[in-house]
């Protein structure tokens, strides 16, 4: 399955975003991380003509994480049914090992 590291920079902070008040990552940015892997995942089966748009995320951020600290995402199910594509990206991690991962529950 496809996975990717994200670098939050500041402007991915809520604070910045509008989203909430302090300097950490924003579900905005967070759904913005996940969607982009999807795409990415996706592009990859198609062909150059085609493209896919996201209909429905469900999506529980528990949890705050820096925006200092990098985001680790993986699609670990995908699920294909006519033309839908069903993507689960489980549980977005902090790549530093050190700091436990943060509560954070995607499906897609």
């Amino acid at each position: 399955m496809k996975k990717k590291v994200y670098q939050p920079q500041p402007e991915h902070s809520a604070k910045i975003m509008g989203s909430g008040g302090l300097e950490v990552l924003a579900t905005p940015a967070l759904v913005a991380f996940m969607e982009n892997l999807a795409f990415e995942a996706l592009q990859e089966q198609l062909s150059p003509e085609e493209s896919s748009v996201g209909t429905q995320l469900i999506i529980d951020h528990l949890a705050p994480s820096l925006t200092s600290q990098a985001i680790h995402i993986q699609i670990t199910e995908w699920q294909t049914e006519n033309c839908a594509n069903t993507l689960s990206i489980p549980k977005p991690m902090l790549v530093d090992a050190s700091s436990p991962p943060p509560s954070i529950v995607a499906s897609w």
